[in-house]
């Protein structure tokens, strides 16, 4: 849990230079083969923002998006 937090701040931190135009998506072989949003570069920093401010339990199952990374 603790290197989950320490991942998601990093990702925090990159996200504050992501203008979110989904450029990267086209590059990125989860979002290439679920087509899910939230599988993509884009969505993964939405998600680490909502973790760090609260908004998504460290048990949530929202969370395993990360581990389905390629």
């Amino acid at each position: 849990e603790k290197q989950l937090e320490e991942k998601l701040i990093l990702l925090d931190q990159l996200q504050s230079s992501c203008v979110s135009c989904g450029l990267c998506s086209e590059a990125c072989a989860t979002f290439q083969l679920s087509g899910w949003e939230h599988e993509s570069p884009r969505g993964r920093l939405h998600l680490a923002a909502q973790f760090l401010h609260g908004r998504i339990h460290p048990q949530s199952p929202a969370l395993s998006t990360f581990d389905r990374c390629l």
